[in-house]
């Protein structure tokens, strides 16, 4: 290899980019006092428990002098997806001067001398000077210039300590390479004098076309498409300093991560696309190399092995939680109200969202040397008709470097801002048309009653607040931080107009980590709810004649799912429910919500031809008393319980390719309801009849539905004549679709994979009768009064398309 013009061995440097971690390097006679090599080397993965440096490396591939391993990510991060479809190129920045490379462990010794070429330096310093906004733009300025040999990546690397000394107290020059810069004062070495990084240096040098046409030059190695593996291999033409760059933009992969979330669950579906950005990382050593006494070329100092890297996925990773990134929030009531996936016109829903901060230091580069950047981090939420997202519930907080919590307060703003993709319009402070944070909301979304759009945007406010890679000590990470973002929304009577069901459709807009302007969406995250109508007709026992008029009180009684475990319901037990009827004399109500301050009624009365609807409510017991009947009618001696439930698939994956080929992945929570099963009770009957029954269903819905036969004891199909207690669409199942022993036979499924009972909460084509017996009936046959008597009923009733019977998760599981 060629000699320097100016021999300079007390060399360092590191390499680490924003998306890529590299092993750090150290060209150095000094040990970087009170570091480890992956403090000095940005060298951060994806947790700060699990650095990337030389003791996280000694486990990693490494091949000869003229080989650079880039390894594939931990499994935690996202494993060989990460290598597959890259394109490696390493150019190459400068040589290692014959002789030169002392490795005996010596603090005060080991190094090695670089040479930058002619053809570079000139370039190199213009993006030097950029990257340290040193004093007039001249690397000349730069403090030990003339000690690092008016080398640039010498320079780079080098920082001299004083003979003896074991920290940075009484250094003069270079990058002690904390991720935020130079360092002369401070942690190891008291306070930064000059900003700039490896990182920000290979930033710098992409941009700058003429220095990369320059570099791209130089000798270098063949172009290297790495598969699906654990190491893909880039061999280079000689020993020294070199420039990795990816070229295998494009490749666009969805894959399990194995990573798991508190409860041992798999982390949602991650996304490997776009290159990863470019990687300055040094080789091992030759014999050529290498000075007397030095045997060992594969590591220099305490920095670990040489001419090995390891990257790590480049987009969605660093975005998305492990685990469900949308939830709802069950330290609250409400949220525990609806964690059964039904509600009740009227509730509150509280939600909460989790995302991590990606790593930002190429766009903190940016804002630091006043580059134009633009980078879009939007949290999109859309509900559907009928839940509507409510003002001043908007929180957002993330932790603080140490420990502490950060609020952020974003601005309302009164129209959603443009998505800002050109780059060359934005500015050194970002998109310029938005907030730093801010949020929009638009009503009524699209035509929907109710219908809300929330878009959050936190992208500038987090390049300038978490941009940095590491805070100033070095030690504690700012990026993967997760932020926690809360509302509630509330369930409004548009719901019943919108199939009983109510959801929302979360996401993550955001950049990719190059500055491009390319944005992508993480898997979406959708939560649904289902409400459930009660359908009754009160009739005349004798004539069959609907009965207007008949007045009834109805309380609520929570599931019981055994084992003391009972669902939570903000409806109070036992008292009276409060109704709004749908128009005057239909005998059709909704329940009353907060919202409602006039028009409510505790007391629902029947409709013409009989009719009385109880619509809107969620999974429980609704026990029916008569408080005043039809004239010449009796009143039932004692009350009806109706139990609506269902059970629920409680996760589903989908992925939507578009039109435009872009894909949706979708989380769903619940995926499915499998089985809505309504029970009803038979408390009051005349004669052996009972005087609540099923009515006849409709027979085009075949097997789909079906009530329990106590005598042939099977579902069978409804006959009113029946005796049947239970009624259910579907068959009931647990969490997994797996359908429980006992409802083996029951159709959950159509032919076509549809599930049965996915849409029923309200059967229009089933009635609920509740007759009535008239006062002083003789019977033909023997001339008898028949007075009005009872016996016991008791159940749960479903009417109308779908009151279900949801079992709770704890209870699916047990019969799982």
């Amino acid at each position: 290899m060629p000699i320097a013009r100016q021999m300079f061995t007390r060399v360092m440097a590191s390499a680490v980019t924003m998306a890529c971690l590299a092993t750090p390097f150290a060209f150095t006679r000094t040990a970087w006092a009170g570091q480890t090599s992956a403090e000095a080397g940005n060298a951060t993965s994806t947790s700060s428990q699990n650095p990337v440096g030389a003791a996280a490396t000694e486990n990693l591939v490494q091949g000869g002098a003229l080989d650079i391993m880039v390894n594939a990510a931990g499994s935690q991060e996202g494993g060989w997806n990460t290598l597959e479809g890259r394109q490696l190129t390493a150019y190459k920045l400068a040589d290692y001067v014959d002789g030169t490379f002392h490795n005996t462990g010596d603090k005060q010794a080991d190094g090695v001398a670089v040479d930058t070429p002619d053809a570079l330096r000139t370039h190199l310093d213009r993006v030097l000077a950029k990257t340290t906004s040193v004093k007039d733009g001249k690397v000349e300025n730069l403090p030990g210039w003339e000690d690092a040999g008016r080398d640039p990546i010498a320079w780079m690397g080098g920082f001299r300590q004083a003979t003896g000394k074991n920290d940075q107290a009484a250094g003069t020059w270079g990058y002690g390479w904390n991720e935020s810069g130079y360092q002369k004062d401070g942690v190891n070495s008291p306070g930064k004098a000059l900003v700039g990084s490896v990182r920000e240096f290979s930033d710098n040098l992409l941009i700058d076309s003429a220095a990369l046409n320059a570099v791209k030059g130089q000798p270098h190695s063949q172009t290297v498409t790495c598969t699906h593996a654990a190491t893909c291999k880039v061999t280079v033409p000689s020993t020294g300093v070199y420039l990795i760059i990816d070229s295998g933009a494009g490749l666009d992969k969805t894959y399990k991560s194995p990573k798991k979330d508190a409860n041992g669950n798999a982390c949602v579906t991650k996304k490997n696309i776009l290159s990863s950005q470019s990687m300055i990382v040094p080789t091992q050593a030759d014999a050529k190399d290498k000075a007397a006494g030095t045997t060992d070329g594969t590591r220099l100092g305490s920095v670990g092995k040489l001419g090995v890297i390891t990257i790590k996925n480049q987009a969605g990773e660093d975005v998305e939680p492990c685990g469900q990134a949308k939830s709802l929030d069950g330290s609250k009531p409400e949220g525990m109200d609806a964690n059964d996936h039904g509600s009740d016109v009227g509730d509150t829903i509280p939600y909460i969202v989790h995302y991590d901060v990606p790593d930002l230091s190429k766009y903190k580069n940016a804002f630091d040397n006043k580059d134009k950047w633009v980078y879009t981090y939007r949290v999109i939420d859309t509900t559907s008709k009928g839940l509507r997202i409510n003002d001043g519930t908007l929180s957002i907080t993330i932790p603080g470097t140490y420990g502490d919590t950060v609020t952020i307060t974003p601005t309302k703003v009164d129209k959603l801002p443009d998505a800002w993709t050109d780059v060359s319009k934005s500015t050194g402070d970002g998109q310029p048309n938005e907030p730093d944070a801010w949020y929009a909301v638009e009503r009524d979304y699209l035509g929907n009653k109710d219908a809300t759009h929330l878009v959050i945007g936190l992208g500038r406010w987090l390049v300038k607040n978490y941009g940095e890679i590491r805070g100033t000590d070095n030690t504690h990470t700012l990026y993967q931080h997760e932020m926690t973002i809360k509302y509630t929304a509330t369930v409004t009577p548009a719901a019943l107009d919108n199939g009983n069901k109510v959801w929302n459709d979360n996401y993550v807009k955001y950049s990719d980590l190059t500055n491009s302007g390319i944005t992508f969406d993480t898997p979406h995250t959708k939560i649904k709810q289902w409400l459930y109508d009660i359908d009754l007709t009160k009739k005349s026992s004798t004539s069959l004649a609907g009965l207007q008029g008949a007045k009834f009180t109805v309380k609520y009684k929570r599931l019981d799912y055994g084992n003391n475990q009972h669902n939570t319901d903000m409806k109070k037990e036992d008292t009276p429910l409060s109704w709004v009827e749908l128009g005057s004399g239909t005998g059709i109500y909704r329940l009353a919500t907060a919202e409602d301050k006039t028009g409510t009624t505790t007391i629902v009365k029947s409709g013409k031809n009989g009719k009385l609807g109880l619509h809107g409510v969620d999974l429980g017991t609704y026990t029916l008393t008569e408080t005043e009947a039809y004239p010449n009618y009796r009143k039932l001696q004692k009350s009806e319980s109706i139990m609506v439930n269902a059970t629920f698939i409680n996760h589903g994956f989908t992925s939507e390719t578009t039109k435009d080929g872009h894909v949706i992945a979708t989380d769903t929570y619940p995926a499915h309801q499998t089985a809505a099963v309504l029970t009803i009770s038979q408390e009051n009957q005349v004669l052996g009849q009972s005087m609540f029954t099923f009515s006849k269903g409709v027979k085009k819905e075949g097997l789909s539905f079906r009530t329990w036969s106590e005598n042939k004891k099977n579902f069978v199909p409804v006959d009113e004549s029946s005796k049947a207690l239970k009624a259910i669409w579907g068959a009931p199942t647990d969490q997994k679709g797996n359908v429980y022993p006992d409802a083996q036979g029951l159709m959950l499924q159509t032919k076509d994979g549809a599930y049965v009972a996915d849409d029923k909460t309200n059967w229009l084509d089933m009635q609920l009768t509740l007759r009535n017996q008239p006062n002083n009936v003789m019977l033909a046959q023997t001339g008898a009064q028949i007075m009005f008597g009872v016996t016991g009923m008791l159940g749960i009733i479903l009417v109308g398309t779908g009151i279900t019977l949801l079992v709770r998760r704890r209870m699916m599981e047990s019969r799982a």
